[in-house]
């Protein structure tokens, strides 16, 4: 009961970019859900390196700036270690800037790679499955005719 119920809602969930052209066209050409297409969806790896960049260099400027208005007499504590790493940076308003602009260079390179490396294993993961479907069709065809 209560799995059917789950089912249910599950099916009635649908997310906007569930109902794109594309999205639906590649669908009906597959026989795929709509789902299943997005998931196995190539990544842009310069958007995920820019906005994973971004999103880094923000979280490095927010939290340096978040001490610097603190203050206190241990003003920035463990971040203070990030200066071993990021060359000039400081728990201070221009160390905020370096802080940002070396995170940005980090989260734009671990970005890029993890949607080259995420792009390239969903296409040997596909070719793989393709392969072992034609593999199995293939030897059922020669099982018919022998």
């Amino acid at each position: 009961m209560l799995r059917a119920a789950i089912g249910s809602y599950n099916r009635g969930m649908k997310t906007p970019s569930d109902e794109t052209h594309a999205v639906i066209q590649i669908a009906n050409q597959t026989g795929l859900p709509p789902q299943v297409v997005l998931v196995l969806a190539h990544l842009d790896p310069k958007a995920l390196g820019v906005a994973s960049g971004f999103v880094l260099g923000l979280w490095i400027w927010g939290l340096t700036m978040f001490h610097v208005i603190g203050g206190g007499e241990h003003r920035g504590g463990y971040l203070t270690l990030m200066s071993n790493y990021f060359i000039g940076y400081s728990v201070s308003v221009p160390g905020s800037v370096i802080g940002f602009i070396y995170a940005v260079l980090i989260g734009l390179v671990l970005g890029y790679s993890f949607a080259r490396m995420r792009n390239f294993f969903v296409h040997c993961y596909l070719r793989y499955i393709r392969r072992r479907a034609e593999r199995e069709v293939f030897s059922d065809l020669l099982d018919r005719l022998t």
